[in-house]
């Protein structure tokens, strides 16, 4: 026996919470002990659990024993709800373990025998799981921040607590493989995973698990440190990680990819750390590194998976190479492992469709939620209410328990046996009995049981009958017969579920309510005829009728209460069942002030108890732990040590506990908002009072019991009942005793209080309560007592059943003696849930009634018309009939005109009306329409139409286009403007036209030089620039000099053409690809190739639908001229009373014209009311079997149809007699005289046969004509057809190559952030190497300024030279000519520039600082300059000056260059620069050219579809196409034909181009020899000009320097030439004056003769230039000739001699040049100074 606490004793009464569990083996009976119970600070003796209540009063409760017979799922099965996972497992051999509700169970298979195990904290457990070596067991149990107890095993000692590890409660806990450690997963709203070192009650780690519910977690069995969690919508993968900071829980999410996120229940890990897991669909998925290695399904489609439904159990044995899963279908099936292999190897297939080698069902209605396996058998547990054993290896299935599946909606008790019932959600309804523990019967419905009651002796004597609701509204009678329910009525009252019923204390009436706020009454001793409804507002939760019978009192979810009065049983209810005259009442109260809180009473401590032998060490250490802990919750040390003590229980009477009066506190009003309401949870009246009952509510108000007065506006009293809402409170048969059930799981027992006496004061009350069921979801849904007071049950939501047995000190009700049962045998006819409620059907009735007998005045009415028809059809025959002046006209028929107006007006009003009443829904049906239309419709510019062939059965179709969107069109534009095939501006084009630009510079300053040269320029001028003409000229010669790797221009385009035509290109593959600068893409350039390319297929497949519309149109056309031909074709066959076939003109069908949806015609209308009857009708036959009355099974309800219906005569000829209609009437007409045949004349057959000949030759031609137009469309159609075929093969290709380009934009968009940053940094370069270019130039304009400023100042030098020259007069005029000429070139001292402040002495000009290199060039400054004697002053006078200002020229002339010579410096820097930019420019080329090989090599992984037609594939082996052909190369076979001729083609060309090679090669070594020769002139030619340099200067002098040598030649020399050259001149002046006029004169005529013949060369130029590209163009093919080859190589080889011969004539003149300067240079060379002197 074993004693848990459950609840602690409260000072507001006596809770009593100890409860004693007494095993029903008989071998384990022990001798007596005595067991010490502490209740709060009192202990007491305890037998079975006795209690002794003192009453004050003396009568109000005597005392009572209270003994827990059994508990569990089912009174037979002490079992945990099939919901709960991982709840059932073995702790022992043949025993199991697992938890419901506030208890654990262990259940003996062998002897069916269990004992228990009471939760600490009595809040509910969460969860068990067992030791490995099955030592001891944990219990995670719930509530606020719960604990979990660790037991020892067989002992139920408390050995360990650990603490702290969730919130709420727990959902999982697992040991490990060596049972070291512990791992618990909390529940919301922390789903924490902790891992326990439970040994020392220390927690190692923790981490939240998820943010969802957590089904399960496992530690690894092959990998320490490492667990499996699984639950909503998730796998995870656990690693205990060291890291620097200490272990840590890392989880790796599984990711599911492409298969959908499913729940996973079950899984199993694999040696190689796979996991296999199973989902909610009922695939199997396999897992490596937390992806999805593959998925597992049977074959026969996409919807056959492994289970049709959630996988529950899934196991592996890899060494006998099977798998074994169970899922919520009830299936078991066994698995091989071939598929295993396949994942190992790597295997790219997802799925893998495998096929079970074994399955067994285990019930049809079985939902397997786990299995428990043992060496012999399986213990499977069923969701659906079973626990069934499976023998090994015969698969025999054995239920070893059976109880409800989900929650239990209530109970009740016999009222003259130990029997109960019991409903559940499960649609079952089980029978019970309470002495022999077993369920006797069951019987199971279609639809959820919502409430059930059991019917009193009044109504049925022998106490045999219950009344079940149910969720579709019906009620149902069954009664007790031998082993089975009969079902004696089924009715249908309510169209909703029920929720309540409730049988006067006469017997007269059966009330039952429901959502709807309906109650029905029903007339118990009528077979419970229905007497009628009424409605209250709101739904209704609770009712109980009044001590008399009178009065029903009901309560609603609004918080209202309704007192409605008896119904009388002589109502009429044949056209309606509500009740109108019944009185309702409102009651509303205003609840009393009710204190928060009530302090506690002292006690007077009792007794100590015995003290409790101890253990040592740690086990020691446990028990004080358990002891403190359950002192802390008001738990003595004796429960605690009692736990699991199979011991019988003594019966020692408890001593009765004093009571000490307190003062209750002052009352405060609960601060909730006056007028509040709150829905009525329960309502019954007080014992023996007719208007005192009692309430609970919910809200503000919950868990208060309050007594009302029907006259009172106040409550009468209160109580505080629970801590949570009341669900379910009534009275024992006994009439003494209140039992309840609260949402907490909380069952009450208290004696009934006379009414007036339930004052508020929680002191007076007394009761028990304990804590049964789950605190979280085992809301209490029937609790009650057995007839005798003995037993006590009580169900809940969570599917747990307990009983107790009772033992009350006073007298037990003797059981009423019962009349002898007389149930007949067989059910009455069950209502179907799809039936309609007794009172629809009663409408439903009547209303056929009134059509019916509308009907019959109809169709007298109308039987009416027909006759007076008949008779005006006569009157009109008969007036038809007279002579023409004897006929009445149609309108004298009319007998009122007025008639017609008025039946007009009528109409349009009523259509008027009409139009108006269904203005709304026609507006609404029309806005829904627009909508589809928007939807479906307005996104497609071309929908999928159909056209037919008017003979064959040809046809074709439309493409189905969408419209182009805006934002696609703007992308289109955007993709036109920018151009998909756009070229990437790479680092060489930006180097080109950096070249480009600098050549542009260069050409520039080239025209500046050209456009600054002056008409009058001196000899030595013209001589240095005709010597810088010529060093460009030489440069230019060199440029066109050919180096080593020259080559022809025609070989160059030789080159490319063969390069461009030649069919063997790099594969895109090959790992020395590299992409052209043209093909580079990226993500933009993707995605406007594939806009344009979406553009394309769009105007491909509108381009055919065009021609589909026009082809339409046609038809249309033609089928009109054809109907034309046709009707000519009808009247000459009724011409010539012919008989002939037409030749048909099929109509347009819907699908031709689908435009037209929408345009409804009376026979469209007509078609689907035919259908909408036609389903009506079968409805009807279908429920025409049941019996009138609806929803009554075995009462009636309306009047019964004695015979058939009378069916009207179809009615003939019914149109309305209007005088405007020209349509005979109908009707049994007299028949006329057929008139005489007339006899024709030989003349009028001829003319008839003729004209006969002519119609039928009208007719052939008609027909010929008709077959040709049928012929040429159908033809054109089937063209049409054949072009829609090749378009659809294409389609397709484009449809793969845009999945493609998606594919590749995909992988571009990933590196498109690499090629970015690339570009930035190319960019950034280029952008930089712009800059230096344009400073190199900037700085060569600056170079060139200053050299030409250099230039300048030596030119005024040389004039100013000149000018002394001219001023000084010869020796034989002027004596003092060499002395004044010695002084002007004398070289003189820089002047110093004057100072701006005399006083600073520290400023010095510029001139002062530049030192001078050769001080003894300069004359001594103490030599005092004078006149020379025999010189002129004022020569002399004018020579200082300009010898100043010579001196002034040299210096800035020297100045000047020390400039150039510092921005020549700084050039060297910035080109230096520049090369440093074109290395990195280099780099990034090399990492872009890297980087677009790695993208192509991305781009080439795309799997590509390509399309083979059967007539394409030639490879066969063993005469069949192989199953691989990735090694087969694909050509046709005229291609392949065309590539072997190509081959012929390029060996005769080889062979050409070899002899050509030859002698070209030879034609090379010619021109190789004359080369080195000219070379070897060349260099010798070089020498000597060094030479002879060397030996006048001793260093090689530049041209610029010898121009300003060439200045300082002899004066004299020159002023004799000059004389000389003046002399001549001035002679020569004439004559050219004379010459040069007449050459104007002719230079003008030749001027205009030039411009026109330049103008005919331009002509000549442009017609050359369109001939040479149309010769090249028509040149670039494929195959040359070799004749044409050989004369073009020897044209060539001219043209090379050509050129060798001008380059050694220039050679011949530059070496003449060389002679001359040598000559000259002798002469210019000035002399030293002594010569001078």
């Amino acid at each position: 026996m074993c004693m848990v606490p459950n609840k602690s004793c409260e000072p507001a009464g006596l809770r009593m919470s100890l409860v004693a569990f007494e095993l029903a083996n008989p071998t384990s009976v022990v001798p007596p002990k005595h067991l010490t119970v502490s209740v709060g600070n009192y202990g007491c003796q305890v037998h079975q659990v006795l209690l002794s209540m003192a009453d004050d009063l003396g009568h109000l409760m005597q005392d009572f024993v209270l003994k827990l017979q059994k508990s569990g799922r089912g009174v037979d099965c002490p079992f945990v709800r099939g919901s709960r996972r991982n709840n059932v497992m073995y702790i022992a051999p043949g025993i199991l373990i697992h938890s419901c509700g506030d208890i654990v169970h262990f259940l003996d298979l062998k002897t069916m025998t269990y004992m228990f195990q009471h939760s600490v904290e009595g809040n509910g457990i969460g969860c068990v799981a067992v030791h490995p070596k099955r030592t001891h067991f944990c219990v995670c149990e719930k509530g606020v921040s719960p604990n979990i107890y660790i037991y020892a095993y067989p002992s139920m000692e408390l050995y360990k607590t650990l603490v702290d590890g969730t919130e709420r409660y727990f959902s999982g806990a697992s040991f490990n493989f060596d049972g070291t450690q512990l791992a618990t997963v909390g529940a919301h709203p922390d789903y924490l995973l902790t891992v326990w070192d439970w040994e020392n009650e220390l927690m190692i780690l923790r981490s939240k698990a998820f943010s969802q519910e957590v089904f399960k977690v496992d530690f690894s069995r092959y990998f320490k440190g490492q667990l499996l969690t699984s639950g909503v919508g998730h796998a995870r993968f656990w690693k205990m990680a060291s890291t620097f900071t200490g272990l840590k829980l890392e989880g790796a999410i599984a990711k599911f990819g492409t298969v959908p996120i499913s729940d996973i229940a079950a899984y199993f890990e694999l040696r190689n750390s796979k996991v296999v897991t199973g989902t909610e669909m009922g695939t199997v998925l396999v897992w490596d590194d937390a992806l999805v290695k593959c998925q597992l399904k049977r074959p026969g489609g996409d919807e056959v998976y492994c289970h049709q439904g959630m996988i529950e159990y899934l196991v592996l044995d890899e060494d006998a190479r099977f798998m074994i899963t169970a899922a919520a279908d009830g299936y078991i099936r066994f698995w091989d492992l071939d598929w295993l292999e396949a994942a190992n190897d790597g295997d790219d297939k997802l799925v893998c469709e495998i096929v079970p080698t074994k399955e067994v069902l285990v019930d049809p209605l079985c939902r397997i939620k786990g299995i428990v396996v043992e060496k012999d058998h399986w213990i499977i547990q069923d969701e659906g209410g079973a626990l069934w054993r499976s023998d090994l290896p015969s698969f025999k299935m054995t239920r070893l328990l059976e109880f409800h599946a989900g929650p239990i909606v209530g109970l009740v008790s016999s009222p003259i046996s130990h029997e109960m019932a019991s409903a559940g959600s499960d649609g079952t309804v089980r029978f019970y009995n309470f002495k022999s523990r077993t369920e006797e019967f069951k019987r199971r419905f279609t639809v959820a049981c919502t409430v059930i009651i059991w019917l009193p002796l009044v109504v049925d004597p022998c106490g045999q009958s219950i009344v079940v609701g149910f969720a579709d509204g019906i009620i149902r009678i069954l009664q007790r017969n031998k082993n089975k329910w009969r079902l004696s009525v089924a009715v249908k009252p309510h169209k909703v579920g029920v929720t309540g019923l409730a049988c006067s204390g006469d017997g007269q009436v059966l009330a039952s309510t429901s959502l709807d706020g309906s109650v029905f009454f029903f007339h118990c001793p009528n077979s419970f005829r229905p007497l009628g409804y009424t409605t209250v507002p709101g739904s209704i939760t609770c009712l109980d009728w009044s001590p008399n019978s009178q009065i029903l009192l009901v309560g609603c979810s609004n918080g209202m209460i309704k007192k409605i009065s008896r119904p009388d049983t002589n109502n009429d209810t044949t056209k309606s069942f509500e009740l109108k005259d019944l009185t309702i009442t409102d009651l509303s109260f205003i609840r009393p002030k009710i204190p928060k809180k009530i302090p506690p009473r002292p006690r007077t401590p009792p007794s100590p108890p015995p003290p409790a032998s101890k253990g040592d060490g740690e086990e020691a250490k446990g028990e004080t732990r358990a002891e403190s802990e359950a002192l802390k919750d008001g738990v003595s040390t004796a429960e605690v040590e009692s736990l699991g003590d199979p011991a019988v229980p003594l019966e020692i009477p408890l001593e009765p506990l004093p009571r000490i009066p307190t003062h209750p506190p002052e009352p405060i009003e609960l601060d909730d908002p006056s007028g509040t309401t709150y829905p009525i949870r329960s309502i019954f009246y007080s014992n023996g009072n007719l208007n005192s009952f009692y309430v609970s509510t919910e809200g503000m108000a919950t868990g208060f019991l309050f007594e009302c007065h029907s006259e009172a506006g106040e409550v009468m009293g209160w109580t505080h009942w629970s801590k949570k809402p009341i669900k379910t409170i009534r009275m024992t048969h006994s009439r003494k005793y209140f039992v309840s059930g609260s949402d907490n799981g909380v069952v009450r027992i208290q004696m009934a209080p006379l009414p007036g006496q339930l004052m508020g004061n929680d002191d007076d009350s007394k009761y028990w309560e304990a804590g049964l069921h789950d605190a979280f979801y085992g809301v209490v849904t029937g609790a009650a007592l057995s007839f005798d007071d003995q037993y006590l049950a009580s169900v809940s939501e969570d599917g747990s059943f307990f009983i107790h047995t009772i033992h009350f000190i006073d007298e037990k009700p003797a059981a009423p003696e019962p009349f002898p049962p007389t149930i007949p045998d067989g059910d009455v006819e069950d209502v179907p849930g799809y039936m309609l409620s007794i009172e629809e059907w009663r409408r439903k009735a009547e209303q056929d009634e009134i059509d019916r007998l509308a009907k019959e005045a109809k169709m007298k009415l109308i039987t009416q018309l027909e006759v007076i028809r008949n008779q005006v059809a006569v009157l009109l025959e008969e007036n038809g009939a007279k002579e023409r002046n004897q006929q009445l006209a149609l309108e004298d028929f009319v007998i009122d005109f007025r008639l017609f107006k008025r039946l007009e007006e009528d109409t349009i009003a009523e259509l008027e009306q009409a139009r108006k009443e269904l203005q709304w829904d026609s507006e609404k049906r029309n806005v829904g329409l627009r909508k589809l239309r928007s939807f479906f419709l307005d996104p497609i510019e071309v929908e999928h139409i159909v056209i037919h062939a008017f003979a064959s059965v040809s046809q074709t179709s439309t493409f189905r286009v969408l419209k182009l969107t805006d934002e696609f069109k703007i992308a289109l534009n955007e993709a036109r403007r920018q151009g998909w095939m756009g070229k990437r501006s790479s680092v060489s084009d930006a180097q080109r036209k950096q070249t480009i630009r600098q050549d542009a510079l260069k050409k520039k300053k080239k025209r500046d030089e050209e456009s600054a040269d002056e008409p009058g320029i001196t000899k030595l001028e013209y001589r240095r620039r005709l010597l810088k003409q010529r060093i460009r000229e030489w440069d230019d010669f060199l440029k066109t000099k050919p180096d080593l790797t020259w080559v022809a221009d025609e070989d160059v385009e030789a080159l490319d053409r063969a390069v461009n035509s030649k069919g063997d290109f790099k594969l895109k593959t090959n790992p020395g690809y590299v992409v052209p600068d043209d093909q580079y893409t990226n993500e933009k350039l993707k995605r406007n190739e594939i806009v344009l390319f979406q553009e394309a297929v769009h105007g491909v497949k509108m381009n055919f639908n065009n021609q589909f519309f026009v082809l339409r149109q046609k038809k249309k056309e033609l089928r009109v001229v054809l109907l034309l031909k046709q009707n000519r074709v009808m009247e000459i066959n009724k011409l010539l009373d012919s008989k002939d076939p037409l030749v048909p003109v099929p109509d347009f069908k819907r699908e031709e014209q689908p435009e037209v949806r929408e345009i409804v015609k009376q026979e469209d209308r007509d078609a689907h009311e035919a259908k909408i009857a036609a389903a009506t009708a079968a409805a009807l036959a279908a429920e025409g079997k049941s019996k009138e009355g609806g929803g009554l099974g075995v009462m009636t309800a309306g009047p019964k149809k004695t015979a058939e219906d009378p069916k009207p005569d179809p009615v003939v000829g019914t149109q309305r007699l209007d005088p405007k209609s020209q349509t005979k009437p109908k009707g049994k007409l007299r028949r006329k005289a057929e008139p005489p045949k007339i006899i024709l004349s030989p003349l009028e057959e001829s003319e008839k046969e003729a004209n006969h000949i002519r119609l039928r030759h009208e007719k052939s031609k008609l027909e010929s004509e008709m077959r040709k137009i049928i012929t040429e469309f159908d033809d054109e159609l089937e063209r049409l057809r054949q072009e829609k075929y090749r378009l659809e093969v294409n389609m397709k290709c484009a449809d793969l190559k845009a999945l493609v380009m998606y594919e590749e934009l995909k992988i571009l968009r990933k590196l498109q952030t690499h090629e970015d940053a690339l570009d930035m940094r190319c960019q950034a370069k280029l952008a930089e190497d712009a800059d230096i270019v344009v400073k190199l130039a900037e700085h060569d304009l600056v170079v060139d300024a200053a050299q030409e400023e250099v230039q300048e100042l030596t030119e005024q030098r040389d004039k100013l030279f000149a000018m002394w020259m001219q001023t000084n007069p010869p020796p034989d005029l002027n004596p003092a000519h060499g002395e004044l000429h010695r002084m002007y070139i004398k070289k003189m001292r820089r002047p110093k520039k004057p100072k701006e402040n005399p006083d600073d002495e520290t400023e010095e000009s510029d001139l002062d600082e530049v030192a001078d290199d050769d001080e003894e060039e300069y004359e001594d400054e103490d030599f005092v300059e004078l006149c020379p004697g025999n010189g002129d002053p004022a020569l002399y006078k004018r020579m200082v000056a300009m010898r100043d200002r010579r001196c002034f020229l040299d210096y800035a002339i020297i100045d000047q260059g020390k400039i150039v010579d510092a921005l020549l410096k700084e050039k060297g820097q910035i080109i230096k620069k520049k090369k440093a930019v074109a290395s990195q420019l280099n780099g990034i080329e090399s990492e872009i050219v890297k980087f677009q090989t790695l993208k192509q090599t991305s781009l080439n992984n795309v799997e590509v579809g390509l399309t083979l037609k059967m007539n394409q594939v030639e490879y066969m082996e063993n005469g069949r196409l192989p199953e691989d052909l990735s090694r087969a190369l694909v050509f046709a076979l005229k291609e392949e034909q065309g590539l072997i001729d190509r081959l012929r083609a390029h060996g005769e060309r080889k062979k050409s181009l070899k002899k050509l090679h030859k002698e070209l090669k030879k034609m090379h070594a010619d021109l190789q020899r004359e080369r080195r020769a000219q070379e070897k002139k060349t260099k010798q030619t070089e020498a000597k000009y060094v030479e002879s340099q060397m030996l006048k200067f001793g260093e090689t002098l530049v041209d610029e320097t010898l121009n300003i040598i060439m200045i300082k030649k002899d004066l004299q020399f020159l002023r004799d030439k000059l004389r000389n050259q003046e002399v001549g001149l001035i002679r020569e002046l004439s004559v050219w004056h004379r010459r040069i006029e007449r050459a104007t004169d002719q230079l003008r005529s030749l001027t205009k003769e030039n411009a026109a013949i330049l103008h005919i060369v331009a002509d000549l130029k442009e017609q050359m230039q369109s001939i040479h590209f149309d010769m090249t163009c028509r040149a670039a093919t494929t195959y040359t000739d070799s004749l044409l080859e050989k004369q073009k190589a020897e044209s060539d080889q001219n043209i090379l001699s050509i050129k060798i011969t001008k380059q050694d004539e220039m050679i011949q003149e530059l070496k003449k040049s060389i002679t001359r300067t040598k000559t000259v240079l002798p002469k210019v060379y000035p002399c030293d100074r002594e010569q001078a002197r």
